[in-house]
């Protein structure tokens, strides 16, 4: 797997994974509401900010991608005209038109670039898809140099650098490895990452926490791992000062130190310094039921109520979400073709994507044989559906089947696979832009 990480220009983050995509295959399952690439929400995009004589004025030619996209924070692009230097550009680009109202509303606005005697010098159309709390805008390569603006809210009236100080909107990212996870063991003779940070405020890319139980030597990938020892902040804006212990062998906070923690209302973010040993910050798992949920396989005895542990829900083997397993991937020519090897057990990917439901064709989801799911998912939290697996063959959709049992979790699904005995694949049915388990820590810089 490879990624292509782009910190742009203090104002972008974007994150790509290259896929192999078939146009074939885009339509059926390409959803722009979970599809989408992120532009960071930073101050001098909004149109409080001016540019400053100072300043550089950026140009998203080479930057924006033809895609879907939204801001970091679920901001618009302002449906009023900004001046020259607003948005921190001389031309920025605002859209002319209304916002779809209702979920799933697709709606044509009109991207304007600002010139100096214009208030829409260039345009070209933008499609708008309405996805309940927020839009995604499918953005095209501007034909001048210009820059996407930004609307202000409640939150975001703010208009000097000073105001952005605050670490809720200027802290580096790390990103949400699985192997940063409680759920995640170290294996015998895999390679040990340490984390090499500098003083800075930081928060996890999918606001995780670091725990506040004390991992054993292995967890979160590392013979160290660091956890929080204390209580996080419990209100918008309230910082706390928690202990930061790593894990040794023989204490639970072997070597420790102050982290000053802010709460940003749905995330908190932590004041992290240089690390003197090899260690790693552990990251709780996402499931909210327990800090150490996922993998029964992983956890053997780790919790003391064996009927909680009897939940699939809470008992499951982890499917990593590799890219090559996404219905966007096609095996290439040469390549070489892996087979799931499993045993009976409650299986769930990793970013709680489905398998898909409907059928893949051969080469599609890395795999010659690619596994799907006839049937409707369960829809409540708890209930359970009997659905039938299918492999795909090159004269049928479903040319091998057998019965599969699947549990809702509330926001995921988990399922119970048998053995496989011929070589195929189970597919992952979301395509994920946004997929970063191999990739390194990402960092957003406001200058």
């Amino acid at each position: 797997m490879f990624c292509n990480i782009r910190l742009i220009f203090s104002g972008i983050l974007i994150t790509n994974l290259h896929l192999q995509v078939s146009s074939a295959t885009t339509a059926d399952y390409s959803d722009p509401c979970t599809d989408y690439d992120i532009i960071e929400s930073h101050y001098n995009r909004t149109v409080n900010y001016t540019l400053q004589s100072d300043d550089e004025d950026f140009c998203e030619t080479e930057y924006i991608l033809a895609g879907w996209y939204r801001y970091q924070d679920l901001q618009n692009i302002p449906t009023k005209p900004p001046a020259p230097g607003q948005c921190g550009s001389s031309s920025p680009i605002w859209l002319n038109g209304s916002y779809p109202k209702t979920y799933w509303e697709y709606r044509t606005l009109k991207a304007c670039r600002v010139g100096i005697t214009s208030n829409c010098e260039d345009s070209w159309d933008v499609t708008v898809v309405n996805c309940m709390s927020y839009n995604v805008a499918y953005l095209v390569p501007t034909p001048g140099c210009g820059r996407y603006c930004m609307e202000s809210d409640k939150d975001y009236k703010m208009s000097t650098e000073q105001d952005w100080i605050d670490p809720c909107y200027s802290y580096s990212i790390i990103s949400n490895d699985y192997d940063r996870a409680v759920d995640y063991i170290l294996m015998d003779g895999e390679t040990e990452y340490c984390d090499n940070i500098t003083l800075g405020w930081y928060g996890y890319m999918g606001y995780e926490n670091v725990p506040t139980k004390p991992p054993k030597p292995g967890q979160c990938g590392s013979s160290s791992p660091i956890w929080f020892e204390g209580t996080y902040p419990w209100y918008k804006g309230m910082t706390s000062t928690m202990n930061a212990c790593t894990v040794g062998l023989s204490s639970n906070c072997s070597t420790s130190w102050n982290v000053t923690v802010k709460n940003c209302g749905y995330y908190n973010v932590a004041k992290l310094p240089p690390l003197h040993m090899c260690a790693k910050y552990c990251m709780e798992s996402m499931n909210s039921s327990g800090w150490n949920s996922n993998s029964s396989q992983w956890y053997s005895g780790m919790h003391t109520s064996p009927s909680y542990w009897n939940d699939p829900c809470y008992s499951y083997s982890i499917v990593p979400n590799d890219y090559d397993r996404a219905v966007d991937y096609i095996l290439m020519d040469g390549e070489t073709e892996y087979c799931d090897n499993i045993t009976l057990g409650w299986y769930g990917y990793m970013g709680y994507e489905n398998v898909p439901t409907k059928p893949p064709k051969p080469g599609q989801c890395g795999s010659s044989s690619p596994i799907w799911f006839e049937g409707t998912y369960p829809w409540y939290n708890g209930m359970i559906s009997t659905m039938k697996a299918c492999t795909v063959g090159l004269s049928s959709n479903c040319s091998t089947s057998w019965n599969v049992t699947v549990k809702n979790c509330g926001y995921y699904n988990v399922a119970k696979l048998p053995p496989l005995y011929m070589c195929a694949k189970y597919c992952m049915g979301k395509n994920l832009k946004h997929l970063l388990s191999d990739c390194p820590v990402i960092r957003v810089y406001n200058t």
